[in-house]
């Protein structure tokens, strides 16, 4: 499937409307008309809280919830397991985070980048000031690309957490 990037820009009605090219994805991505319209489709028809209770339209809202994990997990070649559902990276990088912390000892050593968001810095620094672990950042090239030979020679028997940007 190949996306034409001048037609897609009408899937955008906020960017259509003023007339805008939008950059700031890392902070706040705006939704296309396709998602607008099921979020409104579901709150319109089947909201309610997933998971908490047992009147109908909340098991209908649960059944919707699993099906989404179901479709997601399968788009990316993951178990219906494994997929969570977090408001943004920031809320999952968080909890990431503070799930590892307890496993985490003095000494141990979290490796990420200088090419990180805040969101997948600070986290790890706090951490460090708490346990006493040491955060260790790899450089990137003048194109902005990890250097791998630099990664490489970092990771040792401390290593407990490697944490890097997959895309920017």
């Amino acid at each position: 499937m190949s996306i034409n990037p001048y037609k897609i820009i009408y899937d955008f009605p906020m960017l259509i409307l003023r007339n805008i090219v939008y950059l700031d994805n890392a902070s706040t991505t705006h939704k296309p008309k396709q998602v607008i319209d099921a979020i409104q489709l579901f709150y319109e028809n089947h909201y309610a809280i997933p998971y908490r209770a047992v009147y109908s339209i909340s098991q209908e809202a649960t059944e919707l919830y699993e099906k989404a994990r179901r479709v997601v997990a399968d788009f990316i070649g993951a178990k219906f397991n494994e997929v969570v559902f977090t408001k943004n990276a920031t809320e999952a990088l968080n909890i990431v985070a503070l799930g590892f912390m307890s496993k985490l000892r003095r000494d141990d050593e979290i490796i990420t980048t200088t090419m990180e968001h805040h969101s997948n810095i600070l986290p790890w620094i706090k951490i460090s000031k708490l346990k006493g672990v040491k955060v260790r950042f790899i450089s990137v090239n003048q194109n902005g690309e990890l250097n791998y030979d630099e990664l490489s020679n970092a990771l040792n028997r401390k290593t407990r957490i490697v944490a890097l940007t997959h895309a920017s």
